[in-house]
């Protein structure tokens, strides 16, 4: 069975391997990221280790600054 999150309650992941605190994602679409200050483009494929408290069973919607496009 293969599990579908959001990364940062926005862009779908699908989870490859799930560790304690830390998974590792493949990108099911482009976007934009922040990596120690810097943006990084991530494409459809490219995986990720990201930590699970990013993670989010459903698409979040933020009453914030940043909204999911």
């Amino acid at each position: 069975m293969v599990d579908f999150y959001f990364y940062k309650g926005c862009y779908r992941v699908k989870v490859l391997t799930k560790s304690a605190g830390y998974w590792i994602v493949e990108a099911q679409e482009d976007f934009e990221d922040q990596l120690n200050g810097e943006k990084v483009e991530v494409k459809t494929g490219e995986q990720r280790i990201v930590p699970l408290s990013e993670l989010y069973k459903k698409r979040q919607v933020s009453t914030g600054t940043k909204v999911c496009v």
